[in-house]
């Protein structure tokens, strides 16, 4: 089942972060977290321990996920390319989470074809219809 929990951080950080959970204390991270020190990304498979405030302690990794990933800054972007940025990543399997404004997280999978980034990069630098 897929919710959004708050997960505690070495350091004193805290994120709300949107998991699926797979059993009592193992969860599946469907974003990439911004603030985590640790090697954190989509798809990672985390052991949490739930703390009495219904937050949880992140406790360790116990499967990286099988995609690649890596944040990219795209610049400002109109709504009609960010749609079909999205459309194209979605059709080629690929995460993307936009973090911040012209910024872009991206998880690519094992397996996806390899001219991925070049075809995403000449939607960012085609006109605008």
């Amino acid at each position: 089942m897929q919710k959004t929990i708050c997960i505690k951080f070495e350091g004193d950080w805290e994120e709300d972060l949107t998991v699926e959970e797979l059993s009592n204390g193992l969860f599946k991270l469907l974003e990439t977290p911004l603030l985590a020190e640790e090697d954190l990304s989509f798809g990672d498979l985390i052991q949490v321990a739930s703390l009495a405030d219904g937050s949880y302690r992140f406790i360790r990794v116990v499967t990286k996920s099988k995609c690649k990933s890596f944040t990219l800054v795209v610049g400002a972007l109109s709504d009609s390319k960010k749609s079909r940025l999205w459309d194209f990543a979605v059709a080629s399997g690929v995460n993307l989470e936009p973090t911040l404004e012209g910024v872009v997280n991206i998880s690519i999978p094992t397996g996806t074809r390899k001219d991925f980034l070049t075809k995403f990069s000449a939607i960012i630098d085609e006109p605008d219809k």
